[in-house]
């Protein structure tokens, strides 16, 4: 996404169908604490309306997992990912329909028509 600054603020992963990002923090992100405040400010704000932050008392959390890689053993990172799997289960279980995954030309048709 596109700040208003004019920078651009990327997730690692996201998944729109629950509303749901994968942020990966690897070590370079210990020097730049702040910058990464900010930019997942931005990106929270194109996520999600001020009615959700009005109504809903969690954390952003229940939007985005962050996975974090410094100082981790590789079985530390796969438990931090296997739970992030298993509350992209939950989402989707929670939903009570199936999720519907659309190619990129399905995706690019809808969006035309």
């Amino acid at each position: 996404m596109k700040t208003d600054e004019g920078r651009y603020a990327l997730l690692d992963l996201f998944f729109p169908a629950i509303n749901f990002a994968i942020e990966v923090d690897e070590p370079h992100h210990t020097n730049q604490k702040e910058q990464d405040e900010v930019r997942m400010e931005d990106v929270l704000t194109a996520l999600v309306s001020d009615d959700w932050r009005a109504c809903n008392h969690s954390t952003t959390s229940d939007l985005v997992f962050r996975v974090t890689t410094n100082e981790k053993s590789i079985e530390e990172i796969d438990e931090q990912i296997s739970h992030a799997v298993e509350i992209i289960k939950e989402k989707i279980a929670a939903m009570g329909t199936e999720l519907e995954w659309l190619t990129y030309e399905e995706e690019l048709a809808r969006i035309k028509s």
